[in-house]
């Protein structure tokens, strides 16, 4: 079963089957929580109210779209409002320049890099990163989203995700250079 039919039996009374949406999604959300939040606990609690969040608000899906970009904006937010609640220094807002002025270039940065050592390296170097950056790579590289997956969960143009990738890159790219 799809995770949007697993969803649809949930809102229609079988409560007991968002288990198995859980179990599906339960490692999968963890392992992109850890990439922004390091003390397990805190992703422990965090991951519990995405649950409650994700099973309280099922009624709110649409399902004519994907289940998964849903359950993951949801974490998004999470971590987001985790990080401003727990951050020493104010968070500025600013004019996001990726929305604004999109544009389209080729992507080879990837191919750089053997994709069996990618993961490693990325890991090492993602905190060196803005986090706008750092979330667009690891919903790309680690969480396999699509570009149009990944705007549905940042609620971000998939030109702004293009852009974001590419950035993100060119920075990986110098730090690369470094070593």
């Amino acid at each position: 079963m799809t995770d949007e039919q697993i969803a649809r039996q949930v809102v229609s009374g079988d409560k007991d089957a968002f288990g198995v949406l859980i179990n599906r999604f339960e490692s999968k959300l963890n392992r992109y929580v850890r990439r922004f939040i390091f003390n397990e606990l805190e992703t422990e609690d965090l991951l519990q109210n995405v649950f409650i969040k994700a099973y309280t608000n099922l009624n709110s899906f649409n399902f004519n779209y994907k289940f998964s970009p849903w359950i993951y904006r949801i974490t998004h937010n999470e971590i987001v409002n985790y990080i401003k609640k727990n951050q020493k220094i104010k968070i500025v807002f600013d004019i996001d320049w990726d929305t604004i002025m999109p544009f389209k270039e080729k992507n080879d940065f990837g191919e750089e890099i053997d994709k069996e050592n990618l993961e490693k390296w990325l890991n090492s170097n993602l905190k060196a990163i803005p986090y706008k950056y750092k979330e667009v790579l690891t919903l790309y590289y680690f969480e396999e989203l699509s570009y149009k997956e990944i705007s549905d969960v940042l609620l971000i143009p998939t030109s702004t995700v293009g852009i974001r990738i590419k950035r993100a890159k060119e920075l990986l790219k110098k730090i690369y250079n470094k070593k």
